[in-house]
């Protein structure tokens, strides 16, 4: 059974260069994407440039501020507390965390900012089983049945594949091309399964 371990997380991107740490970051995000649209529909444009951006800049890193621009923009995306209860809310603020995290990861050092990604992308799998399977939060118990859910193990099994996937690809338009694509295509069929 697989669990979220941010500190082996971090341990494992910081053995990565920037453009491979921004790779893993920018899967993650487009991953979640789909749960950003699911929530917002057609008023997804921003997150899709933000998205765009991102993808586009991996090897050239951006300028510090058309970075910061994007990331002001993502964190203007996560939904106001008064929209909380709205289908796919929950998402909607964890894809927009993790575009933020994933643009600052293009000019921030730091490996910590592409495990937040991470973090958030494990914490929307969290939240979907908690509302799913109306799991009451606390106890011993209520973690193994959160943990052990096939949605949860599902995400971390992608993230342990993101990782390797960012430590070995090519690095060029093409290859970045494709694992858009499918990590795209991996949120669709993810977010899919709980229709």
């Amino acid at each position: 059974m697989l669990t979220f371990n941010e500190q082996v997380l971090k341990e494992q991107l910081a053995e990565m260069v920037e453009v491979r740490r921004s790779l893993f970051a920018a899967m993650v995000a487009t991953r979640l994407s789909v749960g950003y649209e699911s929530y917002a529909g057609v008023g997804s444009g921003k997150f899709k440039a933000g998205l765009d951006y991102l993808w586009a800049n991996l090897d050239a890193k951006g300028s510090t501020q058309d970075v910061s621009r994007y990331v002001e923009e993502a964190i203007a995306l996560i939904p106001e507390e008064s929209d909380a209860q709205r289908p796919f809310a929950a998402q909607a603020d964890n894809a927009a965390s993790a575009l933020a995290y994933a643009l600052r990861s293009l000019i921030d050092r730091n490996p910590q900012e592409a495990a937040w990604a991470a973090r958030v992308a494990y914490e929307s799998a969290d939240n979907l089983v908690i509302q799913r399977a109306d799991v009451e939060i606390g106890g011993e118990e209520a973690e193994n049945r959160i943990i052990e859910d096939p949605l949860i193990q599902s995400e971390l099994d992608r993230q342990r594949l993101d990782v390797e996937i960012a430590a070995t690809s090519a690095l060029d338009e093409a290859t970045f091309e494709r694992l858009r694509a499918e990590c795209r295509e991996w949120g669709l069929n993810f977010f899919g399964r709980l229709s």
